[in-house]
C-alpha cells in the first residue's frame, strides 16, 4: 500500500514490521520513510505502510495524528473521511483530546466487549462516511480489512491497496476479512451506511 500511494503526494508515511517473532514495530516519519531500510534488518518483514497525501488544510505533523493510530490492543490504519466522528468522539474518547476522526475508530474498538470480530463489527456499524481499514489485535496479531465508500483492493497473494493494480478485486462493502498467509477469509458482515452504495 505504501509504494503504491507514494504518487499522490507524501505528507506524513508510516510502515508497520513484523520481526522473526511475531512482534510488531511501526515507524511513522514527516513525508517519506525509506522501507527498505527497515526490511534489510535481519528477521524484520515488512507487512504494510501507509501514505497520508497533503491535505488542503494547513497541518502540522505529528506522530500522534499519523497512522497507524494505536490503543492498549488495537492499531487501525484509515482511507477515507467520516461524517459523524465529532459525536462519537464525544461518547467514546477520552476529554480534551485533539480528535481525529482514525483516532475515533481505535478508541471505539478498545471500549467493546466481545471476540476482535464482534468488536470490529459494533464499532465499524456506526461509523458513517467512508472507510478502508486495516485493523491489528497486537495481542493476537490478527489483521483485518474492510471498508465502505473508500477504495480497497486485494489479490490471492494477500497483498491490499487503496490503488488496483494486476488482477487485485475490490473488497465488497459491508464485509470484514481476516489476512491469513496468502488469503482472506470473510469472517463477518455489517450493514453498510455508504453514501456511494446503489442497490
Amino acid at each position: 500500500m505504501y509504494d503504491l500511494n507514494k504518487s499522490r503526494g507524501i505528507f506524513a508515511s508510516s510502515a508497520i514490521f513484523l520481526d522473526c517473532w511475531n512482534e510488531l514495530h511501526i515507524h511513522k516519519s514527516k513525508n517519506k520513510i525509506i522501507a527498505d531500510k527497515f526490511v534489510d534488518m535481519v528477521g524484520f518483514k515488512y507487512f504494510t505502510g501507509h501514505v497520508q497525501a497533503p491535505t488542503s488544510s494547513v497541518r502540522k505533523w505529528s506522530e500522534e495524528t499519523s497512522h497507524p493510530f494505536i490503543t492498549n490492543n488495537w492499531m487501525v490504519i484509515h482511507n477515507g473521511v467520516l461524517t459523524n466522528y465529532k459525536q462519537l468522539n464525544q461518547q467514546y474518547c477520552k476529554k480534551n483530546t485533539n480528535p481525529v476522526d482514525t483516532s475515533t475508530i481505535v478508541e471505539m474498538l478498545e471500549k467493546q466487549k466481545g471476540d476482535e470480530v464482534s468488536a470490529i463489527k459494533k464499532t465499524i456499524s456506526k461509523l458513517e462516511g467512508t472507510f478502508a481499514l486495516l485493523i491489528i489485535n497486537k495481542h493476537s496479531k490478527s489483521f483485518y480489512i474492510t471498508r465502505q465508500g473508500s477504495t480497497l483492493f486485494f489479490d490471492d497473494n494477500g497483498s491490499f491497496s487503496s490503488t488496483k493494480t494486476g488482477n487485485m478485486v475490490e473488497v465488497p462493502e459491508g464485509r470484514i476479512y481476516k489476512i491469513e498467509v496468502n488469503q482472506f477469509i470473510k469472517v463477518g458482515d455489517f450493514e453498510s451506511n455508504s453514501p456511494f452504495l446503489i442497490l
